[in-house]
């Protein structure tokens, strides 16, 4: 059984194409593996905190529902770019049963 040597050569070329491909992704993967997936977000001091600053301004009735929503509205747009910012899934600190230290951003 003699082997040829385009057979030779046509392995040792998918090899090192695929030596080259893993060493330039090793960083990358390492990267990926070791980013936080998930952090926290404490919505209740968050509301409180608007509460309070909209009470301390002195407002009422309509003025605390308009509030209200633009506060919603702003809130939304936050929590959506923080998470673009650390790659990761935002969940309300309340709601997670773990000891697991997960980023916590709720001064963002």
């Amino acid at each position: 059984m003699k082997i040829s040597f385009l057979s030779v050569t046509i392995a040792v070329s998918i090899g090192v194409g695929l030596g080259f491909g893993a060493y330039q992704v090793k960083d990358r993967i390492s990267d990926f593996l070791n980013r936080p997936r998930f952090a926290v977000v404490n919505l209740n001091s968050v509301v409180k905190a608007n509460e309070v600053r909209v009470v301390s301004q002195g407002k009422r009735g309509g003025e605390i529902m308009a509030e209200a929503e633009r506060f919603a509205k702003r809130l939304k747009e936050e929590l959506a770019q923080i998470e673009n910012e650390c790659d990761c899934v935002l969940l309300v600190s309340s709601a997670v049963i773990s000891n697991a230290k997960l980023p916590d951003y709720t001064a963002h």
